[in-house]
């Protein structure tokens, strides 16, 4: 995991927009705060994203910089994650069915979530 220190003046209101994160992708993002939930990074464009508490690394502060999984929860919600996939957006890995259910999809093991393969095709990480 990738972790770099950056000054405070980076954070707040007046920082520069970082680029936009790529979902499905890692990505390095910078802290911007901490919240009960866990600390929210800078997903530019995307605005805030959630790293929840249990992938934040001890020591971390705002302004630091990590290197995170970026992807959509069952919500439709951009959060973040230390913990690396098996594969990410444009590769290509064998993965282990979990359940099948022929109204929603499959369910696979993808790192620490299931992800639903629905029958038109379309995929969705879900939590365990």
């Amino acid at each position: 995991m990738l972790r770099e220190k950056k000054a405070n003046s980076e954070v707040g209101p007046c920082r520069k927009l970082s680029k936009m994160a790529t979902i499905g992708k890692r990505n390095t993002l910078m802290v911007l705060r901490k919240s009960k939930s866990g600390i929210h990074l800078d997903g530019g464009e995307y605005g805030e994203m959630l790293l929840p508490n249990r992938y934040v690394p001890p020591g971390t502060v705002m302004g630091d910089r990590l290197e995170v999984f970026v992807y959509r929860d069952s919500e439709d919600r951009l959060v973040a994650s230390t913990e690396t996939p098996l594969a990410t957006v444009g590769e290509v890995a064998t993965l282990k069915v979990i359940s099948v259910n022929h109204h929603i999809g499959a369910f696979l093991f993808y790192f620490a979530f299931k992800l639903r393969l629905t029958i038109q095709g379309h995929a969705q990480i879900l939590r365990t």
